[in-house]
């Protein structure tokens, strides 16, 4: 019986362990982690400075997407990364396969200052398996350092200021004293129609920065400021003082004449170019500034680098629109697109696109189109075979004119790249190229993912024969205890026979030394009755009454209690503790009976074995099973 448990016991656990054993070494443990860091770098404004991207992790890592953020005004993005710019680019790889994965990213130092470069999660990163892992990021920092050889040189090699009227129109007006780059201070006298001064200021080193401000006039004193910023960070500033006439009450300003080289034809419409004034919104990234055209100051905005010029524009039932001007192509459209909380200026792409690098593109892959942005058609290459893919040429925020592909169907825009000599591109039945290399990586992934499904498979179906064994053997045990109690009673009664013969020999033994006990326990009992009375008596004499009775209590029935349950299993027990008491001389026989029924009392439930029960049993076996579970 005993040995049946042990045998069902050990089975049963090494199912679970090679279950157990199986099932980890093929399924991967879910949330493990990733380790991503970032070096950090110093570098002088105007270099170029690299950033390496560091992944680790104690499994195999299958896939990532994490972009990593930056300040724009001290760092511009330049290549490594899978897109993006302005404060943010993107690293996205689909296939790893390594425990390990590094990216080099190279920015251009652009402003004096530090930015910190963090790591985000954009899309998932994930093992092998397509298990999620957690990101541990570890931050980098660039500091970016003023040249060593930063010019100082903060004066104006020219400045010229406009009246603007409160139609629109302009005239340049004479300062006081004359400009010079080493006068700061100037005065100037206006007229009550005018709402505010147009500026152009040009700076003697081209690396300085210049800022206007208080061009809006109001009746009386007023005060314009040019601040100028060398490249060393040194400020001058150059002052205006301008002194504005109160309107007259009865007399009407008279309109000045109308300036006829202000009308254009664009697009097929006449409007007049009208000057920028502090109602009118400026785009993301313009500035105010000025410009002569056909003999006359006209306000426009630039971008930061000035790059782009735009005029406003004005119809004759007061609409108005911007349109940019190229001293080359005249006036064009001004069209932008905004992703990511980016602007671009999309601009007609150029007939010189096959040229230089991208000589190996041809009317196979790609032809001119026209596609509509904000309701204004613009010249494109459209993709052949790739279906609302295009090719566009936009200014982006930092003032570059680059071409980029424009997808049309999701409204996405990634830097252009050559694919005039791509190898790896081949014609299908279906006239679609496809990457080599991006199907290589493909088929990887398709055989990843065959993999893990066959471990899953092959995990459920051991646990399946794992329970099924267990409950095969749960029935097996509770048949052998329950089904089959004659059997083991015959096999005890057996090994009762086999002794009963030994016991039948010593039997006689045993009844003539219990007659010898008793006879011993009756006199031993009555002579300890017999030196209790007399000591009970002697002490009645000399303690007080309650002492008597308490010891009375206390000592009598112990005597009494202890002969008698001592004695009566002694004619039931084995007797062979007191063949050796017996054999002794007579005066220790008085102590030693006592000493040898108690003997005899512990050694009883040691000759007899108690059958056991099946409620017991069965709660043992529950037991059993459920700490195994637990396990």
């Amino acid at each position: 019986m005993r040995a049946n448990i042990k045998r069902a016991k050990k089975t049963v656990i090494s199912i679970f362990i090679i279950a157990i054993l199986v099932i980890l070494s093929n399924v991967k443990v879910m949330a493990a982690d990733i380790n991503v860091s970032m070096t950090s770098a110093e570098a002088t404004q105007g270099k170029t400075v690299s950033i390496t991207v560091s992944l680790s992790s104690d499994v195999t890592i299958g896939a990532y997407d994490i972009s990593i953020e930056y300040d724009a005004n001290v760092l511009e993005y330049s290549s490594g990364a899978d897109g993006g710019g302005g404060g943010s680019v993107r690293i996205i790889s689909e296939i790893v396969d390594a425990k390990s994965d590094s990216r080099t990213i190279e920015f251009k130092a652009i402003g004096v200052g530090s930015t910190n470069l963090n790591i985000v999660n954009t899309g998932g990163i994930v093992d092998i398996n397509d298990a999620d892992l957690n990101l541990k990021a570890t931050s980098g920092k660039v500091t970016v350092n003023a040249p060593v050889t930063a010019s100082s040189n903060n004066n104006l090699s020219g400045l010229v200021v406009s009246e603007v009227y409160e139609d629109g129109t302009s005239n340049v007006v004479t300062l006081s004293p004359a400009f010079s780059s080493g006068e700061t201070t100037y005065n100037l006298h206006v007229g009550h129609n005018v709402a505010r001064l147009a500026l152009s200021a040009t700076t003697e080193d081209a690396k300085a920065t210049t800022a206007v401000s208080g061009t809006r006039m109001d009746e009386g004193d007023n005060s314009t400021t040019v601040t100028v910023t060398a490249e060393n960070g040194a400020v001058k500033k150059y002052i205006i003082y301008t002194k504005k006439d109160v309107a007259p009450q009865e007399e009407t300003t008279p309109e000045p004449p109308a300036d006829e080289s202000r009308n254009i034809t664009f697009e097929g419409k006449a409007y007049v170019i009208t000057d920028i004034t502090d109602d009118v919104k400026l785009p993301e990234g313009f500035e105010v500034s000025a410009m002569v055209y056909n003999g006359k100051d006209i306000v426009i905005a630039t971008d930061l680098g000035k790059v782009m010029k735009l005029v406003y524009l004005k119809d004759a039932d007061g609409n108005a629109k911007f349109a940019i001007y190229s001293d080359a192509q005249g006036f064009l459209p001004f069209v932008t697109y905004g992703i990511n909380q980016r602007q671009y200026i999309m601009l007609d792409v150029e007939n010189n696109f096959y040229e230089g690098e991208n000589s190996a593109i041809n009317s196979s892959k790609i032809s001119i189109d026209i596609i509509d942005f904000n309701g204004n058609d613009i010249e494109v290459f459209s993709v052949i075979g790739k279906e609302g893919l295009y090719i566009v040429r936009a200014m982006n925020w930092n003032s570059e004119i680059n071409y980029y592909f424009y997808d049309k169907n999701d409204g996405s825009m990634l830097k252009y790249f050559n694919i005039g000599n791509d190898e790896n591109i081949s014609n299908s039945n279906e006239n679609t190229n496809v990457s080599s290399v991006l199907k290589s990586q493909a088929d990887a992934y398709e055989k990843r993912i065959d993999k893990r499904n066959i471990v899953i498979y092959v995990a459920g179906v051991l646990l399946l024969l794992m329970f099924v064994g267990i409950i095969i053997l749960i029935m097996k045990m509770k048949n052998d205890f329950f089904n089959d109690p004659e059997d083991e009673n015959d096999e005890e009664a057996a090994t009762l026979e086999s002794d009963e013969e030994f016991n039948e020999g010593i039997e006689e033994e045993i009844k003539n030394e219990n007659q010898e006990t008793d006879e011993i326990s009756e006199s031993l009992s009555e002579s300890v009755l017999e030196a209790l009375a007399e000591e009970i008596a002697v002490q009645e004499q000399v303690e007080e009454e309650p002492i008597v009775e308490e010891s009375v209590i206390e000592e009598e029935p112990v005597v009494i209690e202890e002969c008698i349950i001592e004695e009566e299993p002694v004619t039931e027990e084995e007797p062979i503790m007191e063949d050796e008491s017996i054999i002794e001389e007579e005066p220790a026989v008085v102590e030693e009976p006592i000493m040898e029924e108690e003997a005899v009392v512990e050694e009883q439930p040691i000759d007899e074995e108690k059958p056991l029960d099946a409620d017991e049993l069965d709660r043992a076996i529950d037991d059993m099973l459920e700490n195994l579970l637990k396990k």
